[in-house]
């Protein structure tokens, strides 16, 4: 029996997921698909944090779960993500592995401003 799930976690995730474009400082472009949701109730993270009637949110920064297919980690910080026209960075990313085989791959997206250098400091 082999620990190597990848394959069954991509068709699920290719079932749940949403489009996303992927755009390297190169300008070379990838599409693929992935799991996007926001960040609610975001306590194991350290992000701005608004407040609503529901509870605590952080409404710019977003989870990414992604097929093993897609190494997300080795995007820059220039490379940046298109969901729904809007422009996302990772500002966490790791692999997800069962005895050394890469499962998924998972992220925080921060959603990205025009006014918003997130790559300062």
């Amino acid at each position: 029996m082999t620990a190597d799930k990848s394959k069954i976690i991509e068709k699920y995730i290719n079932a749940l997921g949403r489009s996303v474009k992927i755009i390297r400082a190169d300008g070379s472009e990838t599409q693929a698909t992935a799991v996007i949701e926001r960040s609610w109730n975001s306590t194991r993270f350290h992000f701005e944090e608004s407040s609503s009637k529901i509870g605590r949110y952080s409404d710019s920064y977003f989870y990414y779960i992604g097929p093993a297919s897609l190494d997300i980690l080795s995007f820059g910080r220039e490379d940046y993500v298109i969901i729904d026209n809007e422009k996302y960075c990772f500002v966490q990313k790791e692999s997800i592995k069962v005895s050394d085989k890469i499962q998924y791959y998972r992220g925080v997206l921060k959603k990205i401003t025009e006014d918003e250098d997130v790559f300062s400091g």
